[in-house]
């Protein structure tokens, strides 16, 4: 990638998470700039070129987390920015690591009241994951399949859930996804 390029996707992704964590925590919380930059420097290598295709992304970030033990922010502005590229997700794993992390910003729309009835597309074959959505139209869709692989025995799963059982909500692909702490039983 030429220095200009790689100095622009770098510009971009320290802002990411420069928002992030401006938006979501408090004022007066110190961040550690190095460890911002560190962050930064990490989601380049994960976005450049050369870079883990979408099924082993989730993979390359718990390694990373393992490795680097970021601090809480970091490792929250990591998990929201990069989480919707990610297919494959381990969820179990994600759920362990989300064990040791103190509560990120749920960040949900305001209309939302709890309990939320939430949706999970999936084969009726595997194993609940973290990942719904309030949008049951978003679930009908991944039910069907989900990048051109169409799922064997399709299910639409639904729950309600209280806020405490949202780790976070991202809206980046416009699927209304409500990521879980935990795997639901």
């Amino acid at each position: 990638m030429a220095e200009g390029a790689r100095f622009e996707v770098y510009k971009m992704i320290y802002a990411a998470v420069e928002k992030f964590l401006t938006e979501f925590y408090t004022v007066g919380e110190h961040v550690d700039v190095a460890a911002c930059e560190a962050a930064t420097n990490f989601l380049m290598t994960l976005n450049g070129p050369g870079s883990p295709v979408s099924a082993e992304r989730p993979w390359a970030v718990l390694n990373w987390f393992e490795e680097e033990d970021p601090l809480e922010p970091i490792f929250w502005a990591v998990v929201v920015y990069e989480w919707a590229s990610f297919d494959s997700i381990p969820h179990e794993e994600f759920a362990a690591a989300f064990d040791f992390h103190i509560c990120p910003p749920v960040n949900l729309p305001d209309e939302v009241q709890f309990p939320v009835m939430i949706y999970r597309g999936q084969s009726a074959d595997d194993p609940k994951g973290l990942s719904w959505t309030l949008n049951r139209s978003v679930a009908e869709a991944f039910a069907r399949g989900h990048r051109g692989i169409p799922l064997h025995n399709p299910v639409v799963l639904e729950m309600q859930v209280e806020f405490e059982q949202i780790a976070f909500y991202t809206n980046d692909r416009n699927e209304e996804e409500v990521v879980l702490w935990a795997i639901p039983d």
